[in-house]
């Protein structure tokens, strides 16, 4: 039996009792707590961390989607790369891929491995980009004014394999809605069987004589002349489609011809005469040009196409994107009026005489746009060629 030798001695006893540490089981116990906190605060990081870089990326999908279908205007192509309005999120990468009239964006972030993709008229889905169907290319050459299409389409010239933009417009012809650019002959894989007019001009072989921007001027000799930047294009996605001749990879003019490549260098007659005459004329085939097989220069005298076409709209070209400015060539090295008007070429049954030819011109093409049908440059001018199936 315990005894206290004294009072104070029996007093420390609870004392030690009451001050004594945890045992095993405690600690554990408090670990374990403390574990299971730690785990739930960290996978509610992680789910906010995901959740948060999940919400980021499909925001700037759907950004970079509006600024694909902004700069996709009056049915011109989707651009070859995503516009300077967007810009990513710092974690996240927006990658395009594309065709003329379809899209697919792909977004992924640097934070988690799921990835997102958004379809043109498409709901941002879970996974990576589909394939992209491969657009069918339709030639010049194989399309009549009943299968011309009543949408803004793609087409090829068979004999370069240079692309346009086509569309059945309200005068219900036929037209291309981008500048000729055809240098004669067959190039990049193209080839003529489809009885083209292939102008022999006093080039190489079957080609114009051109690029000659620092020749003298004739009409005598099939010729044609490349502005700055024109940018002839192979690429089916960058035609332009802007009445100022912009497109995604530049300027885009087309080329200018004189009269005599214009109307497929016709020898012997007002389209490539050889002897100038004041007395005689002998009036072209207005059915032969530079133009695709199946297609030709519009007639520009009063009552004829191009008004018909210009009052069909309403008096304004600009709202169909239709033309593109280009000016004209004029002498070596001289061109005019590149960023404030627009000359085309143009056929007549009369008025075709001696050194002067039938022309359209468009004047101030921002607004208001006026318009001469009765130009009658000389036929040394180069000038636009704008093609239509009547």
């Amino acid at each position: 039996m315990l005894t206290c030798g004294t009072i104070s001695a029996c007093a420390i006893i609870p004392l030690m009792n009451r001050y004594r540490g945890f045992t095993i089981v405690e600690l554990m116990v408090v670990i374990i707590i403390i574990v299971i906190l730690a785990g739930i605060t960290t996978v509610s990081y992680s789910t906010w961390r995901e959740t948060s870089a999940e919400t980021q990326i499909k925001s700037d999908l759907h950004n970079a989607a509006t600024a694909l279908e902004s700069a996709r205007t009056d049915g011109a192509a989707y651009p070859t790369s995503l516009p300077s309005s967007f810009t990513a999120s710092e974690p996240v990468t927006i990658t395009l891929t594309r065709t003329a009239t379809d899209f697919c964006l792909q977004g992924t972030s640097t934070r988690i491995s799921t990835k997102f993709y958004i379809k043109k008229a498409g709901d941002i889905t879970e996974g990576t980009c589909p394939a992209l169907a491969v657009e069918p290319t339709r030639l010049l050459q194989t399309i009549t004014k009943t299968t011309c299409p009543g949408d803004r389409t793609l087409a090829k010239d068979a004999r370069d394999n240079h692309t346009y933009w086509v569309k059945r417009l309200n005068d219900g012809r036929c037209w291309l809605l981008t500048n000729l650019a055809y240098a004669g002959g067959t190039d990049n894989g193209g080839v003529a069987t489809y009885g083209d007019v292939i102008p022999k001009g006093n080039g190489t072989g079957s080609t114009l004589n051109g690029p000659d921007n620092a020749g003298a001027a004739t009409y005598t000799a099939a010729k044609y002349y490349i502005p700055t930047n024109a940018n002839p294009t192979l690429d089916p996605a960058t035609p332009s489609v802007s009445v100022n001749g912009g497109s995604v990879g530049g300027v885009q003019y087309g080329y200018l011809y004189n009269w005599c490549a214009a109307m497929g260098a016709q020898s012997g007659t007002d389209a490539c005469q050889t002897v100038p005459s004041i007395t005689s004329s002998i009036p072209p085939n207005i059915n032969k040009s530079i133009c695709p097989a199946g297609w030709r220069l519009p007639t520009g005298n009063s009552g004829g196409e191009y008004e018909q076409l210009y009052n069909t709209i309403g008096g304004s070209m600009l709202s169909l994107a239709m033309l593109q400015r280009g000016g004209s060539w004029t002498g070596p090295n001289v061109f005019t009026g590149q960023t404030t008007v627009a000359n085309y070429w143009a056929t007549a049954t009369t008025g075709v005489y001696n050194n002067f030819a039938p022309a359209v011109y468009y004047k101030d093409l921002v607004a208001p746009v006026s318009i001469n049908m009765t130009g009658s440059p000389p036929k040394s001018e180069g000038y636009a060629v704008r093609c239509l199936i009547p």
